[in-house]
């Protein structure tokens, strides 16, 4: 029987709608056509494998399926019909809080390697026996605080990744002991206040996360352990590590954020093989010497403790590649640092510096550095000095001008300045080439004056603007000019055309009238101009015929005109804080438009819910 096209018409429209019943209608169709159904329907059944399965359509497909994500779908029940996804690898039911149990069928899913039950609360015990899949090797029973792990979990010994974080945990079930093959365990937010010495008769395990617990300290049958490479013990209540760790030869990675320690564990200067070392708000006041032996270092983390200095022999650890030091008291630039020929990412916020070493230029791989919230007065022109420096990170600082001679960074792609006290910001051609992100938040700005042609996020909101000279405006997708006491469109923008921008924020400003042509902003898709003066609607809004979200918010508007429904693609429309003196039937118009927020004091606001029953009305 050859598929009407009428009825493949009205399939699809029923499947493209979205919505749950439409859906269901939908099958239920495909099944009175006996699957008689054209290719186009085909492809847009298979967006619901389920559903598929449910109404036994699309089999072949189903049988080849890998992964199926069925998760936050508020199933209450897994359909039998699951067995039909005979070669599935990975199944995804996460966050199905009403689901208790699964059908005996699953047993049939013999090549699943990955099952994630997550976020289930309804889920009190494990159906280990209908689970106990041949290659299984990840399985992820986290955020069940109801959940009761039995002997039976011991079937399922080819798991080499087990989740178990927040659940409440106030002991390690002894069962998981029994997976001979667990490579890596997860045990993180519980209530864990021992470290069970019988975990450490996994002798495969590589990885074991037990931060957010309240672990005072470790066994001494840790050193079996042989093969463990990570250990994460951040956020317990650990002052001492035993003697028995250095016996950890492969250890790699140590986290011991946020604990008690009085001073740095001599335990771990023995760890020749650690790649990583996390030592965060420890109240630490000093860095030991001895952590030079450690030069197989590639990311040392000390930040959030109490130092004033750096050992001068950090510089054996060539092989750091991060080094994080934000949150302590240094108030002078370790000189140490530029002597760290493979250091790519570098945090020193939210301390005490004011100047950088003449000799940063030694640091050529260096492309992250964060110099937030410390006391720069001028910007460091050391830094232009760094040959790969694609981020860089001044915010909060004391500084009050950017100009041409602070240099030229040809490889800089994110420059964030906000809340300083920048009064200008002049560059010259080619200063900087390559940024593609300018944050200047929150300034004293009233001149701009740039050749930005890589730009494409400008964010200059919480300024005093009336000065801008922006050239290569080509690549711009974003543009804040918001809280800036702007009457109008800045002129030194008037002219320019900006072919790539999407998003434009001119809200929180003094605007009367929006004198812009719609044909400088071709492919504009979003325009704030909320929290102005305007008390008429600007007509040339209408002319921005790709737009999909407008905010017109809390201005002196008293009515919206016919003309826009002529904004086709508009989803999203904000209207608060308008004092409408009619019902805006117009509105109506606006077929795609799903979205509009209203103020909860808007007199008008049971009449605009009724006439846009389709939109999702939210109340601000």
């Amino acid at each position: 029987m050859e598929p009407r096209q009428d009825d493949s018409s009205k399939i699809i429209a029923l499947l493209q709608s979205g919505e749950a019943h439409n859906i269901s209608l939908a099958f239920q169709l495909c099944v009175g056509l006996q699957a008689q159904y054209s290719p186009e329907v085909s492809k847009l059944l298979i967006q619901y494998p389920l559903q598929c399965a449910i109404h036994h359509l699309e089999t072949a497909y189903l049988a080849s399926f890998k992964e199926l994500d069925l998760s936050h779908q508020n199933l209450d029940h897994l359909p039998p019909e699951i067995e039909q996804f005979i070669q599935l690898e990975k199944l995804n039911l996460s966050g199905n809080h009403s689901l208790t149990d699964l059908p005996n069928e699953i047993a049939a899913l013999e090549n699943l390697t990955q099952l994630n039950l997550s976020f289930n609360r309804g889920l009190q015990q494990f159906p280990a026996k209908k689970l106990a899949f041949k290659k299984l090797k990840v399985l992820d029973l986290s955020n069940n605080a109801q959940l009761t792990l039995t002997a039976e979990l011991s079937f399922l010994d080819t798991v080499e990744e087990l989740n178990l974080g927040t659940n409440g945990l106030t002991e390690v079930p002894m069962v998981v002991t029994q997976l001979r093959n667990l490579k890596k365990l997860n045990l993180d937010f519980n209530d864990l206040a021992v470290f069970t010495p019988e975990i450490c008769q996994l002798k495969t395990l590589e990885s074991i996360d037990l931060g957010l617990s309240k672990i005072t300290k470790l066994p001494p049958e840790i050193q079996q352990l042989k093969n463990l490479k990570v250990l994460d013990l951040a956020h317990n209540k650990l002052s001492s590590l035993p003697p028995e760790i250095a016996a950890l030869p492969s250890l790699q990675v140590l986290n011991l954020h946020y604990n008690d320690f009085q001073s740095f564990p001599e335990e771990v200067w023995e760890l020749k093989s650690l790649r990583e070392l996390q030592y965060s708000y420890n109240r630490l006041e000093k860095v030991p010497k001895n952590i030079c032996q450690l030069t197989q270092l590639e990311r040392l983390d000390l930040h959030g403790n109490r130092l004033t200095q750096l050992p001068s022999c950090l510089v054996q650890l060539s092989k750091l590649k991060t080094l994080s030091l934000w949150g302590n008291q240094l108030q002078v630039f370790p000189e140490e640092i530029v002597q760290l020929p493979n250091l790519q990412e570098l945090s020193l916020e939210n301390n005490q510096l004011s100047q950088l070493s003449p000799k940063m230029g030694q640091l050529t791989k260096l492309s992250k550095l964060n110099l937030a919230q410390n006391q720069f007065v001028t910007f460091p022109e050391e830094i232009a000095h760094l040959p790969q420096l694609k981020d860089l990170k001044l915010y909060r600082n004391k500084i009050r001008q950017v100009a041409p001679s602070a240099g030229s960074f040809h490889s800089l792609e994110k420059l964030s300045l906000e809340g300083n006290r920048i009064h200008e910001f002049c560059s010259a051609p080619g200063q900087f080439s390559q940024l593609k992100a300018l944050n200047l938040v929150e300034n004293y700005l009233h001149k701009l004056i740039a050749d930005l042609p890589a730009l494409q996020g400008l964010d200059l909101s919480g300024n005093q603007i009336f000065q801008m000279q922006l050239t290569g405006v080509e690549n711009l997708q974003k543009l804040n000019l918001s809280n800036n006491s702007l009457s109008k469109f800045p002129e030194g923008l008037s002219s320019l055309v900006f072919p790539a921008l999407e998003e434009l924020d001119l809200s929180r400003n003094q605007i009367q009238l929006l004198d812009v042509d719609p044909q400088q902003f071709p492919r504009l898709k979003k325009l704030d101009i909320g929290s102005n003066q305007f008390d008429e609607f600007p007509m040339s809004v209408i002319g921005f015929e790709w737009l999909e979200t407008l905010d017109i918010g809390f201005n002196d508007l008293v009515e919206i005109p016919a003309e826009i429904a002529r904004l086709n693609n508009l989803k999203i429309l904000n209207i608060s804080h308008i004092r409408f003196e009619r019902v805006p039937t117009v509105l109506t118009t606006l077929k795609n438009l799903t979205q509009v927020y209203v103020d909860v004091h808007q007199p008008l606001l049971s009449e605009i819910q009724q006439i846009l029953p389709q939109c999702d009305i939210s109340i601000l």
